[in-house]
């Protein structure tokens, strides 16, 4: 078991390339990281609509996004309030 238990991505200017779109390392890296147990989430500015199409990209099912205003999206995409150790 890894001693990380979240891993929190922002968007933009990181974890996105110019072109919008995630490159092919960077997803499998991410999948790999799901896959090993590890708590996926973006952490970025942008809306929830404008993070839930990196996680159907990605091919992620279960997804966490913190979005505009600090607001944690599980993966049916509504409001919940989590606190992670």
């Amino acid at each position: 078991m890894s001693k990380y238990r979240l891993l929190a991505l922002d968007l933009d200017g990181t974890t996105l390339l110019n072109n919008h779109e995630i490159s092919r390392n960077t997803s499998l890296a991410i999948q790999n990281v799901v896959k090993a147990g590890i708590i996926v989430v973006f952490s970025t500015g942008r809306g929830v609509p404008n993070t839930k199409i990196y996680w159907e990209k990605l091919g992620i099912s279960i997804s966490t996004s913190i979005a505009k205003w600090g607001r944690d999206m599980d993966g049916a995409w509504k409001t919940i309030g989590k606190t992670f150790y």
